[in-house]
């Protein structure tokens, strides 16, 4: 994907499939259109039409699409080559999450006359008449032969709630431009451990299982776990080590306390008084692909004291070794490299201990 296209951001209803409305996946949130017929035509943005193209509705404040803040040359009908990410609310969680993207894709500066705007193809074979009374809201659309879908657990990138508009330009605000570099970044990381696009060829679920066994085979590499006790002590050591330097050159005292079980691993203290958390996390992997965990506590921990609470994850630790420094982020709601536009995504997991259970005595007993 290209860093370098321009991002449409679209608020959309939300639904589990977007392959056509039914009882089971019916359109929720998305505006006073769709709560008044319970139908968007966004019911349909992750079928591809009989041409072979994806066709993702919205519906844009005013005329329409705005194709000069896209890159277009002033009049122009279209520009091509856009990433288009679409957002809807959780009903669920109640927040506004990532659910897909279309990559180079087009947007028109008005609607389009075209039969997707009339009738879908959904996934059974059945064309669906999509019905526009006089005086609704006339659809737009993006289009693209390229999308992804992501399935509801996989939806865990939040983004601040849609305002008056639908949609959102590159270059809204500073701090606009920052979460859409990291909403790059997931994507980017995302296709990269994924591999092909779900949709651009066979069924998202078939796609998905051919990925995953490439991706369980270099996960280990990429997101940097260790199984090498030795080894993994050594990544450890480095960094608690960089960690503490840095804090320290920076004029802070600093108390390492991994051994006390309170959540974080060093507290570093100000001049000034100021006391921070500090989680220490440190792995082989690049800054742009690391995974790493938090115990139960520590996520606790990172959640009770947000304002005062730091992650620290030391990259490529055996070899040349960088400190990321994220804190909490209260205009973008997401925990944020301090000195770059990266971001964190949050997954949270349910585990459990599991151990054999001798409930039938020895036969010969």
């Amino acid at each position: 994907m290209d860093g370098n296209r321009p991002v449409l951001v679209c608020y959309i209803t939300w639904m589990d499939e977007y392959r056509g409305w039914s009882n089971l996946d019916r359109p929720v949130g998305g505006g006073e259109f769709v709560e008044l017929n319970e139908f968007g035509c966004e019911a349909f943005n992750f079928v591809r039409d009989t041409d072979g193209l994806f066709r993702g509705f919205f519906q844009p404040q005013g005329k329409g699409v705005n194709a000069e803040r896209l890159g277009a040359p002033s009049g122009a009908e279209s520009v091509d080559g856009i990433t288009v990410i679409w957002c809807a609310t959780s009903p669920d969680k109640n927040e506004t999450l990532i659910v897909g993207w279309y990559t180079n894709a087009t947007a028109f500066a008005e609607s389009p006359e075209s039969p997707a705007s009339t009738i879908r193809l959904a996934p059974d074979g059945v064309r669906h008449i999509v019905p526009f009374n006089p005086g609704d809201p006339v659809p737009f659309y993006v289009q693209s032969s390229e999308a992804v879908l992501l399935k509801p657990q996989q939806r865990n990138f939040k983004i601040p709630t849609r305002g008056s508009s639908a949609i959102r330009y590159p270059s809204s605000s500073k701090d606009w431009d920052v979460l859409v570099e990291g909403m790059m970044n997931y994507i980017r990381n995302w296709e990269k451990l994924q591999g092909k696009t779900p949709l651009s060829g066979a069924s998202a679920d078939d796609a998905l299982q051919a990925a995953s066994k490439e991706a369980v085979s270099r996960q280990a590499f990429h997101s940097g776990w260790v199984l090498d006790p030795e080894e993994r002590k050594a990544i450890e050591s480095v960094g608690m080590e960089l960690t503490s330097s840095w804090y320290s050159e920076h004029q802070y005292k600093v108390e390492p306390v991994p051994t006390e079980n309170k959540g974080w691993d060093i507290e570093a203290t100000s001049k000034g008084g100021e006391l921070l958390r500090i989680e220490v996390k440190a792995t082989k992997a690049a800054p742009t692909s690391f995974c790493v965990e938090l115990t139960p506590n520590e996520f606790e921990q990172m959640k009770r004291h947000r304002s005062s609470y730091r992650i620290c994850v030391v990259c490529n630790a055996l070899a040349n070794p960088e400190l990321i420094r994220f804190r909490w982020n209260e205009e973008l709601e997401s925990w944020k490299d301090e000195d770059s536009s990266l971001l964190l995504t949050i997954e949270e997991r349910i585990s459990a201990r599991i151990s054999p259970l001798n409930r039938f005595e020895d036969a010969d007993d």
